[in-house]
């Protein structure tokens, strides 16, 4: 006597497993690393301002030869960072004033 699995049939095909083609997603594009240049030009844009227009973010993709998404996605991306830095800080900051009222 077979086991049943425990997935319906419908579970199968969302997590890719089941009849052949059925929910079989595309390989994914392999990882585009950025040159120096790129990262550089990318830096200098978002220290001059976090959120950048649409229409510079285009010029800039142009100008470093990425895709506008790559462009969109690395300053999305900076600004998630940038924030969690400055609550880190803001974090450590308040630690360090309770303790050294403690004191």
């Amino acid at each position: 006597m077979q086991k049943a699995s425990a997935l319906p049939a419908q579970a199968k095909r969302r997590r890719g497993e089941g009849e052949e083609g059925a929910g079989a997603k595309a390989p994914k594009a392999a990882r585009v690393r950025k040159t120096k240049e790129q990262m550089a030009a990318l830096k200098a844009a978002f220290a001059e301002d976090k959120l950048f227009p649409p229409e510079r973010k285009r010029s800039l993709a142009q100008a470093t030869q990425l895709a506008e998404k790559a462009v969109f996605d690395w300053f999305n991306t900076e600004r998630s960072r940038d924030k969690k830095k400055s609550r880190t800080a803001a974090a450590e900051a308040a630690e360090d004033e309770g303790s050294e009222g403690d004191k």
